[in-house]
């Protein structure tokens, strides 16, 4: 099997989904990036490695100064174009390197990229979000939790999306390696969790009734029983 082309995912496709406000898709990831908005401080400078299209920070409900970046130059294109702002800027990065200054950044954010690249590459990347942060800084990243039934979902999903992970995904991780390779890569104070239970299925029935369902589960089974990891490390 050869290696994904993700140039031939369409500019701004999945940013489409978040923004078509209806349907389960489109909650997952208006759920999944408000998850991780909640966790950003305020004010905080943000580095998103592996932004796409740029929806999480072009989508942030508070401005945040943040720099994107993604392999993708033609989702890099999609995000200078729509989401670009004085405090918003979007480049693309040459493998696992990004040209960006040693300790400049608050947070890094790796949301559901870990999967796609083999395990040397997440090494690398770990190290890098390492090299970008500020002493105290944190490494937030998110990846499907193949602890959790996700399989069966990542099969459902397969056989009726437009786009699949069938070839996408090429790394699977449960809790205890995630929490291994953020320890290994040199983070401090390392936690793992899961988030992201039914609420998003909901949606189907009702767009405001999959909020209080994400609420109700953020308390209760998402963190044992989520689809997705959230894993988090800082900077010593």
């Amino acid at each position: 099997m050869g290696e994904y082309n993700y140039d031939s995912i369409p500019p701004g496709y999945y940013d489409r989904i978040y923004l078509k406000g209806r349907g389960i898709q489109s909650k997952w990831h208006q759920l999944k990036f408000h998850f991780f908005e909640r966790a950003l401080p305020v004010g905080a400078e943000v580095i998103d490695l592996g932004c796409g299209p740029g929806t999480f920070l072009g989508n942030l409900r508070r401005e945040q100064p943040g720099h994107g970046y993604d392999l993708s130059a033609p989702q890099i294109a999609y995000a200078r174009q729509t989401y670009s702002k004085p405090h918003l800027a979007f480049d693309t990065m040459e493998g696992d390197r990004v040209e960006h200054p040693d300790a400049s950044a608050d947070i890094v954010t790796l949301i559901e990229v870990i999967e796609h690249v083999d395990p040397a590459t997440v090494s690398k990347l770990f190290a890098e979000a390492y090299r970008l942060l500020r002493p105290g800084g944190r490494l937030l990243v998110s990846t499907p939790n193949y602890g959790s039934l996700w399989p069966v979902l990542e099969k459902v999903v397969n056989a009726r999306a437009e786009v699949t992970y069938e070839d996408q995904h090429i790394n699977c991780f449960k809790r205890k390696r995630l929490a291994e390779e953020l320890a290994t890569a040199g983070f401090t104070r390392v936690r793992v969790s899961a988030y992201q239970a039914s609420a998003p299925f909901w949606a189907g029935l009702n767009w405001r009734l999959a909020d209080w369902v994400d609420w109700v589960e953020a308390g209760s089974v998402a963190p044992w029983l989520g689809f997705l990891l959230f894993g988090e490390g800082t900077r010593q």
